[in-house]
């Protein structure tokens, strides 16, 4: 045989096993769910990569362990939002999606990312897991109305009148705007 023709079935050969593996589920296979508010969801290897909303609630499916960047970001629609599966929420997931007013986090979830609901303008209190181990300082800016989030039974964060500080309590991390009798400042220490 040449070695034109070996090349030429060994390409063959190559080609025949990427087919057969991209089938078989090898490369991160994109699912569609929908919730029951009509809402459409693509995961890709239980990471919510895109959404189509079609209401102001949103429940996001339990096979979803992580929302990936900027997913909902600009949703000024969306008020409602459980997330009762998700161990981590990516940067900007939910910026500017200013009309949210209440969120249902897992008992699971481990991380908030860089301006994951940054500019969400109707927040006055967030109630945070004590599973998360990792809050963004700039999680939560923009909130104006922001007058409170508690970090309860944590180890990694404690919280006091709504502001949020490191574990030992010495370290002030993230104060939100209103939780300062109203200055309507953010600041990140």
């Amino acid at each position: 045989m040449k070695t034109g023709t070996k090349i030429g079935w060994a390409l063959v050969a190559v080609a025949i096993f990427i087919s057969v593996w991209v089938l078989a589920g090898g490369i991160g296979k994109a699912d569609s769910a929908s919730d029951p508010y009509g809402n459409t969801y693509e995961i890709t290897d239980g990471v919510l990569t895109g959404v189509s909303i079609t209401s102001d609630h949103a429940e996001i499916p339990g096979s979803v362990n992580k929302i990936a960047d900027g997913v909902f970001a600009g949703q000024t629609g969306l008020t409602t939002v459980s997330a009762t599966s998700v161990k981590e929420i990516g940067s900007g997931a939910f910026q500017n999606c200013s009309s949210l007013t209440s969120l249902t986090l897992s008992t699971n979830l481990e991380k908030i990312g860089d301006s994951a609901f940054a500019n969400c303008t109707n927040f006055v209190e967030v109630v945070i897991p004590s599973s998360v181990s990792y809050i963004s300082g700039n999680a939560f800016s923009g909130c104006s109305n922001l007058a409170r989030i508690d970090v309860s039974g944590s180890s990694y964060y404690k919280s006091d009148n709504g502001v949020i500080y490191s574990s030992s309590g010495t370290e002030l991390l993230i104060c939100p705007p209103k939780a300062l009798a109203g200055s309507g400042e953010y600041y990140i220490i």
